[in-house]
Parts: structure tokens; C-alpha cells; sequence
């Protein structure tokens, strides 16, 4: 799938047109330049959803890997009990 550029000018003047293709036409795309530089993207509701469940895919494997380095980390220097802890800081628990 290529995105295709559209100026903000021009989807403003197409903004029905441009709107009826993502709709509709399978895998378009468009990404909207403001003064020649990529400002935005426009892309269709399934494919939003479908970028927004990979992210949340991610940030779990992300997630599992710092949880994977914690215990590790916790593992190689050891760690302590609640009483211990409470017991060192002065609190009562």
C-alpha cells in the first residue's frame, strides 16, 4: 500500500472525494503535507483499528520484556521482605 500525498489545500477541496475513497476503496491512504512537509496521515477506520491493536500488541511484549528484566535484575541482586523493608525504613506494618 503507497500512501499518497495531498496537499491540506487540496483536501480541502476534495475533502468528500478523498473521504469516499478511504471509505471505500480498499487500501487507500493519503498523507496531508502542510507547506511541503508531512503533516498528517489519513487512513481507513479498519486499518486504524488494526495499527491500534498491533500497538497494544506491542507495548504487552514491551511490558513483559521490562517485567522479564525486573526479575532478572531482582534475581541477580536479591531482594527483600516486606517485614525487612518495613523494618529498615522505621514503619510498622
Amino acid at each position: 500500500m503507497n500512501a499518497r500525498e495531498i496537499s491540506a489545500r487540496d483536501l480541502r477541496e476534495r475533502q468528500a472525494d478523498i473521504l469516499n475513497q478511504i471509505a471505500y476503496k480498499k487500501g487507500t491512504q493519503f498523507i496531508v503535507t502542510r507547506h511541503g512537509k508531512e503533516a498528517a496521515a489519513i487512513i481507513s477506520m479498519k486499518e486504524f483499528h488494526l495499527l491500534e491493536k498491533v500497538m497494544e500488541e506491542l507495548e504487552e511484549e514491551m511490558d513483559i520484556s521490562d517485567a522479564k528484566k525486573a526479575i532478572k535484575e531482582t534475581r541477580k541482586r536479591g531482594s527483600k521482605s516486606l517485614n525487612q523493608l518495613a523494618k529498615e525504613l522505621g514503619v510498622d506494618v
